[in-house]
Parts: C-alpha cells; sequence; structure tokens
C-alpha cells in the first residue's frame, strides 16, 4: 500500500497574529459604540412599544396636571432607557471579550460614545428641541451607558478564551 502523504509546513517564526495589524484601545472603544448602537436599535423599537402601551395604560388613571405629564414622562422613559443599558451591556460585553488590551474604562468608554451618538441622531432628527432636554438626556443615556458598559465588560472579559 502506498505510504500517506502529507503536506510540508513551513518554518516561518512570525505568526499570523504577530503580522496582523493591531487594533488600538480607541478602536475597540468605537468598534464597541458601534455594536451598541446597533443592539439598541431593535431593543429601541421594543422600548417604544412598551412605553406607549405603559403611557396608555396608565394616562387616564393619574390625576391631571403637571404631576401627571411628568410621572407618565419618568414612566414612558424607563423602556427606552432599559433597552439602552442591555445594548450597552452586550456591546460592552463584546469589547471585554474579544479586545486584547481591555479595561473598565474602554468599555465605559464605549458606552458614552454610543450615548452621543443617539443623543445626536434624535437631535438631527429634532426630538431634543430645547437644549436643555439635549443635555438631560445625554447625562441620564451617559451614566447608563458607563455603569452598564463598566458591568458588560467586565462580564466579557470572564469569557475570554
Amino acid at each position: 500500500m502506498a505510504e500517506k502523504r502529507h503536506l510540508p509546513v513551513l518554518n516561518s517564526k512570525a505568526s499570523a497574529e504577530d503580522e496582523a495589524p493591531r487594533v488600538g484601545a480607541f478602536g475597540w472603544a468605537l468598534l464597541g459604540a458601534l455594536s451598541i448602537f446597533v443592539l439598541f436599535l431593535p431593543l429601541g423599537m421594543l422600548g417604544l412599544w412598551a412605553s406607549t402601551a405603559i403611557t396608555r395604560l396608565f394616562g387616564g388613571t393619574l390625576p391631571q396636571g403637571y404631576a401627571q405629564a411628568s410621572i407618565l414622562g419618568l414612566l414612558g422613559a424607563f423602556p427606552l432607557v432599559f433597552s439602552f443599558a442591555v445594548a450597552s451591556f452586550g456591546g460592552a460585553g463584546l469589547v471585554g471579550r474579544y479586545s486584547p488590551t481591555s479595561r473598565w474604562s474602554l468599555s465605559s468608554i464605549a458606552g458614552l460614545l454610543a450615548a452621543m451618538l443617539v443623543v445626536g441622531v434624535a437631535a438631527a432628527q429634532g426630538a431634543l428641541r430645547p437644549y436643555p432636554i439635549a443635555i438631560l438626556v445625554f447625562a441620564i443615556l451617559g451614566v447608563v451607558a458607563g455603569l452598564s458598559g463598566y458591568v458588560g465588560g467586565r462580564f466579557g472579559r470572564r469569557f475570554r478564551a
């Protein structure tokens, strides 16, 4: 019977990982921000649907006046903020899992960049007309994205190979 033939092995000292270009920390932060934004698009639609349902459900049961509008605003904003927190957790988890230079600040910066992107898109569409509202929304989303990005990055680091 004929002897098995094997392909020759080249003895090269440089591996594929050494020749591949390194992605810096800012590149991973941008990748995390884009992944958070992409995750937020479908989750934001679900959050918008849930906030509309909450507003319709509790709209007639609260007393009339300014207090009703503020309570309904808080109840209506909660599903959207929660969906952004889940998206920040997931996107920062990807950064924490695959970034070789992952630190806790990198995942939080990715969340802050995503908050800037979401507020920028909303402001460009005219949804945040008075600028104090835009600043308030950015502050809320920044805190939520920073904290959930930190937790997501730490969670992603646990599953490194």
